[in-house]
């Protein structure tokens, strides 16, 4: 499996400008490719304000509900898969801006994508 059918999504803060740099670095020194998609900010939204968020389910699941930072990371992650779903990637791959990569990140997910192939 070619490495090109893994799609790669770095999930960074607009206002996250050095932890950005640093993903990329990481990126580029693993040879990765990759799309930056800027994350939803929940700090300080109150969840019970979404729609989408059901209080009683996550009390449910987690024990307790969740905070608007981390409704945040849900929906910015919900945007990497839609964005998957729309490509024609046959893998992908979500990262966060806090992440760090050896140099050989790009060899290792080669092989791991052939042992999914498999």
């Amino acid at each position: 499996m070619s490495i090109a059918s893994l799609t790669t999504y770095l999930i960074n803060l607009d206002t996250s400008i050095e932890r950005r740099l640093s993903a990329e670095q990481y990126l580029k020194s693993a040879g990765l490719e990759f799309t930056r998609v800027p994350a939803f900010d929940g700090r300080g939204a109150n969840p019970k304000d979404f729609a989408e968020y059901d209080h009683h389910r996550a009390r449910g699941w987690f024990g307790r509900g969740l905070s608007g930072a981390e409704l945040g990371c849900y929906f910015s992650h919900v945007a990497c898969v839609r964005r998957f779903l729309q490509s024609d990637a046959a893998f992908g791959l979500v990262l966060e801006d806090d992440l760090a990569l050896e140099p050989s990140a790009a060899d290792i997910l080669r092989s791991s994508l052939d042992f999914l192939e498999t």
